[in-house]
């Protein structure tokens, strides 16, 4: 385990799970699927993505348990449409290695991978949830992303989607 100086990033390699743990942004890297719930002070992050990537940051520069305007960003494995790679080994410095080989790079458009995503910020002040398109446009109407209980709020991030705002 790898922590850094004011101890806000913390890169677990046996786990292969990379945190961030300031007071305005939150969020974490890596095998978040086999890491389950991710519990970070303001924060409780799971996600069915194999490797994505889940960051909780306040929009308004106060920490996230008093913002009253977070973006919540989640981003997967995406790549383009008939990209195709197989198993490979290679010689390289006296030893065999193993990995992928890429056979076709494909083209547009892209493929992202949909994952379920569920944040709960447990101190939260939000009320509104809203989504946005990749190019952070407001998407109409979409239900069921935020529920509210007396001490939490929890977004459910919609599959497909990299980017909501709470307010």
């Amino acid at each position: 385990i790898v922590t850094s100086a004011t101890k806000e990033l913390v890169m677990d390699t046996r786990r292969g799970l990379f945190t961030i743990n300031a007071p305005a942004a939150q969020g974490a890297v890596g095998f978040l699927r086999d890491a389950g719930v991710i519990r970070l002070p303001n924060v409780r992050i799971r996600s069915s993505a194999l490797h994505g990537t889940v960051a909780v940051v306040a929009l308004d520069a106060k920490p996230l348990d008093v913002s009253r305007r977070i973006l919540v960003q989640t981003g997967t494995r995406a790549v383009p449409t008939g990209w195709r790679e197989s198993v490979a080994s290679w010689e390289e410095g006296g030893r065999t290695n193993q990995g992928l080989r890429i056979d076709a790079t494909g083209d547009l458009p892209w493929r992202v991978r949909n994952e379920t995503v569920t944040v709960t910020l447990p101190r939260a002040a939000v009320t509104k949830a809203t989504v946005l398109d990749g190019n952070g446009m407001a998407v109409p109407s979409i239900t069921g992303v935020l529920a509210r209980t007396r001490n939490s709020v929890r977004i459910n991030v919609p599959p497909g989607v990299m980017y909501v705002v709470l307010e």
